[in-house]
């Protein structure tokens, strides 16, 4: 029993004080557990919650991290960050002295107090989240330019740390991202120093030589192990804040294999307790984590490891966020996952509350694979809590809404000679939707159009149709009638009177 208690404490050491200088951590013989993560480059009109929501969807996990970048200017939190704590993945954030029209904030002026106003702005902002934030100011400040000298970028660095505690933004955690080979040559000029980092990190890439100048193929053991050496003496949690390898392209499954190579040596280094994957484009044009099915294939493996899992976390699904009064939603935990667990597996028990006052659902081991609700209407938010076989618990939250039938506003016809175009606006409330029109000399009306498709979208779609073939002098009644799952609703009956022939 002692041993199973050595092992607990082990594992909420790893999880939960790791916002502690100088705390060391101790894992298995097999390595792990770290926290897992990504950024995830929005591709084909995706938000970003959207780019990261489809690939944990693809791998059936919820990420432990969510690395994301900003500027000086963006207002904190965004709702990148909101959506992260509402999935219960911590935000790892780089916050870039440059505005979004290029100028670059100088650290001599942030180490000065002259920025002290945004500072603080930022950590209310972060404080407000009420959640554990990783946040690294200026990555690879050692490579950045026009910004300062490397003692400018301490002073700035330690003053930005010491504005944050300043405002009690406590949740907030500090750590940086230099380059590997700055732990080779220069990590003395450039080090902040130990009382104001938490995470001492690294951007490690197989670049595969993929632009001139570049190194040639290299692991991840090789690429980090610089940084490794050096960030292990401090007694610190050391992070991948970026890591990936491009493809060969003499051998489809060279990246492939460089992933899973990467798994092995994690395994053999226990002071590093969280990474975070550039899954999109930069320098090389291909760190996608899908970039071959084979490379896809590994990092998926990777995912599900017990190594890749830092934290517990809960997953809840549903089939579709919006649905039609009377239908049911089915919802699914099975992705939830206990810390150091294999994907899907590790949680001791949980429970799911609706959001709308009915009694809640719970049960011992992993949440089920479909628990179906039927909800009244309006908007609602359910919420699904696990705790896993080490006592650790962890939330997700996921809205629902039940949508009316369609919205129909009419406005006022365009006429020309013997023709009126008809001008609507329909809101189907998310749901896909149709609609037609209705025309004739009396409320009866008599004429109607085909049938046209509407998306699926949350507001008011403009739409107009244009009838022909009018008679002069004469009153013509008109509505539009929309359909979609939630029902069929007939606008008001309109006229209009074509001038006299």
């Amino acid at each position: 029993m002692a041993g199973v208690r050595a092992v607990v404490l082990v594992l909420l050491c790893a999880i939960g004080c790791l916002a502690a200088p100088g705390s060391a951590v101790a894992i298995s013989d097999s390595g792990g557990p770290v926290l897992f993560g990504a950024a995830v480059q929005a591709r084909g009109g995706q938000t970003s919650e959207q780019a990261i929501a489809a690939l944990e969807g693809q791998l059936g996990r919820t990420f432990d991290l969510h690395r994301s970048y900003w500027r000086w200017d963006d207002a904190q939190p965004t709702a990148v960050e909101q959506d992260d704590v509402a999935h219960g993945r911590i935000p790892l954030i780089s916050i870039t002295p440059q505005l979004h029209d290029g100028t670059k904030v100088a650290w001599a002026g942030i180490a000065d107090g002259s920025q002290d106003a945004v500072i603080g702005a930022q950590a209310d902002g972060l404080r407000s989240l009420g959640s554990r934030v990783i946040l690294i100011f200026q990555h690879e400040a050692d490579i950045a330019r026009g910004y300062g000298t490397a003692a400018d970028y301490v002073a700035a660095y330690r003053h930005y740390v010491a504005v944050f505690r300043a405002h009690g933004a406590s949740n907030v955690q500090f750590g940086t991202a230099f380059t590997p080979n700055t732990y080779a040559t220069s990590i003395a000029s450039w080090y902040p120093g130990d009382d104001v980092v938490d995470w001492i990190g690294a951007d490690a890439y197989n670049f595969a030589g993929c632009a001139p100048g570049l190194p040639a193929w290299r692991s991840l053991a090789t690429a980090a192990s610089a940084f490794y050496q050096w960030g292990s003496a401090r007694g610190k949690p050391l992070m991948l804040a970026e890591w990936g390898s491009a493809e060969d392209p003499t051998d489809p499954d060279h990246k492939a294999q460089w992933i899973t190579d990467a798994i092995t040596t994690l395994q053999h280094w226990p002071d590093i307790r969280a990474v975070s994957y550039f899954d999109g484009q930069g320098s090389c044009p291909d760190w996608w984590v899908d970039s071959s099915p084979a490379a896809y294939t590994a990092f998926a493996a990777m995912a599900g490891y017990p190594i890749a899992h830092g934290q517990p976390s809960a997953r809840l699904t549903v089939t579709a966020s919006i649905v039609a009064a009377g239908d049911a939603v089915d919802f699914s935990g099975e992705g939830s996952t206990g810390t150091h667990a294999t994907t899907g597996s590790g949680i001791a028990s949980w429970q799911l509350s609706f959001g709308d006052g009915t009694a809640t659902r719970s049960g011992l081991g992993q949440p089920p694979a479909e628990l179906s609700h039927t909800y009244p209407a309006g908007s609602w938010t359910a919420t699904l809590d696990v705790t896993d076989r080490y006592g650790l618990s962890a939330t997700a939250h996921t809205p629902v809404r039940v949508a009316p039938a369609p919205v129909v506003a009419e406005g006022t016809p365009a006429q020309s000679a013997g023709t009126a175009t008809l001008p609507a606006w329909i809101n189907s409330s998310g749901l896909p939707a149709s609609y037609h029109v209705e025309w004739g000399t009396s409320t009866a009306y008599g004429s109607v159009s085909s049938e046209h498709a509407l998306p699926a979208l949350g507001w008011p779609q403009a739409v107009t149709y244009t009838i022909s073939g009018l008679a002069g002098g004469t009153r013509y009644h008109w509505h539009y009638v929309a359909t979609s799952a939630a029902g069929t609703t007939a606008g008001h009956d309109m006229f209009f009177t074509t001038p006299a022939s």
